[in-house]
């Protein structure tokens, strides 16, 4: 997240080694999204990006980025949408020993999502379906997955949802 023009900004994680990379931002915290160690409404932007899903109840959750976002502010979430789990796309990663493990992952559909942040007090402004196209061709292509591209052109890949952080709660 270099080169962000902001003033003040924080990483977290749950996990504490996905937060040892050398593109992090500082300071950085390992905490948990239902219980955020950082100040009532001190972000004009917060921002869960592909982690939403490994939280099975959204509440705690959208409840948390409302309560550090500052009232006007925008809170954004970015997960696996949910065609591209059905279609077969799952939450792994390798480790040193190159051994792949599958997380677990919730689904949790638009009206979930729609639901826990307006209870957070969070409306919502954007709605966007990333598809599988030109511009994550590249990505393909450099795994020799030109084959996995052509098939799944056109899938729904990344659910990408923005709020704005209503004055009163």
């Amino acid at each position: 997240m270099r080169g962000v023009p902001a003033r003040f900004a924080v990483g977290v994680d749950a996990v504490p080694e996905m937060l040892q990379s050398p593109d992090r931002v500082e300071p950085v915290a390992a905490a948990d999204l239902r219980a955020l160690p950082l100040a009532t409404a001190s972000f004009d932007v917060v921002w869960c990006r592909l982690v939403i899903g490994h939280i099975r109840e959204l509440d705690a959750t959208y409840a948390e980025m409302a309560r550090v976002c500052r009232a006007g502010g925008t809170v954004v979430v970015t997960d696996f949408h949910p065609d591209a789990v059905a279609a077969g796309h799952r939450r792994t990663f390798r480790d040193a020993d190159g051994v792949t493990h599958e997380i677990e992952h919730w689904v949790h559909d638009d009206a979930a999502h729609r639901s826990a942040a307006a209870r957070a007090g969070l409306a919502r402004t954007v709605r966007h379906d990333g598809i599988v196209g030109p511009l994550i061709r590249p990505f393909y292509a450099a795994a020799d997955r030109l084959g996995v591209y052509e098939a799944q052109r056109g899938l729904k890949l990344v659910l990408v949802l923005a709020y704005r952080r209503e004055a009163k709660r």
